[in-house]
């Protein structure tokens, strides 16, 4: 059984932002699927010639989310270690979006937070 890294991955920006990047990435959990994902390879998609294992996980687990006008707010969980590689493409890939995100390792064993604010337009 793996250890589950908890992330809690704060949103913000105007509403056509949130709600693109909610529709790119957030997928509802169907018939025969126990959880929500998000894709994180929908989200930040590599590069042509990168390799697939450029990223440790394809999607996070979201165990709860929640959604304002101009913010979303995901509670997910990713076995083993964190998607470091998703959240240091995360600005490149939305510019006009804040993110913020905190990591907190299942046995306390590491943890730390991240955040990317959005450019003045």
């Amino acid at each position: 059984m793996p250890n589950w890294v908890e992330q809690n991955l704060h949103v913000v920006g105007s509403k056509a932002d949130v709600d693109r990047f909610i529709r790119t990435g957030f997928v509802r959990r169907s018939k025969g699927q126990f959880d929500d994902l998000l894709d994180l390879r929908r989200l930040c998609p590599l590069q042509r010639r990168e390799p697939k294992s450029t990223y440790t996980h394809e999607s996070a687990v979201v165990l709860r989310h929640y959604r304002t006008r101009t913010q979303a707010f995901f509670v997910m969980i990713t076995s083993w270690d964190y998607p470091a590689e998703f959240y240091a493409r995360l600005a490149r890939h939305w510019p006009s979006l804040g993110f913020v995100c905190a990591v907190n390792g299942e046995m306390d064993d590491f943890g730390g937070i991240s955040w990317r604010w959005m450019e003045k337009r």
